[in-house]
């Protein structure tokens, strides 16, 4: 005679603790794009920090690395600031200094 079943371990992906390993916040409407810059985005590829945080809620992800847009704001990284001033429990930055 065997005892009862043991307990399965939850391994869906939706309960699983995330991180977005490598996200950007493009916000020209806050910090205008680099004069010298070829790559400008548009539409859905643009969002404030709060537009991201809420994509990230969506997903279930409660961490992120935020990295540095070299591509349309070349190496000011003033739009870095804000996310990790506002939810620094949440978003670390990497990029250049």
């Amino acid at each position: 005679m065997t005892g009862p079943a043991a307990p399965q371990p939850d391994l869906s992906i939706y309960s699983a603790s995330k991180v977005d390993g490598h996200f950007h916040v493009l916000d020209p409407d806050r910090f205008a794009w680099a004069g010298d810059v070829g790559y400008r985005p548009a539409g859905q590829e643009t969002g404030s920090a709060d537009h991201v945080a809420q994509v990230l809620d969506a997903c279930g992800v409660q961490r992120a690395l935020l990295a540095g847009p070299n591509s349309c704001y070349g190496t000011d990284t003033r739009c870095l600031l804000p996310v990790i001033t506002d939810r620094p429990e949440r978003f670390k930055v990497l990029g250049l200094v």
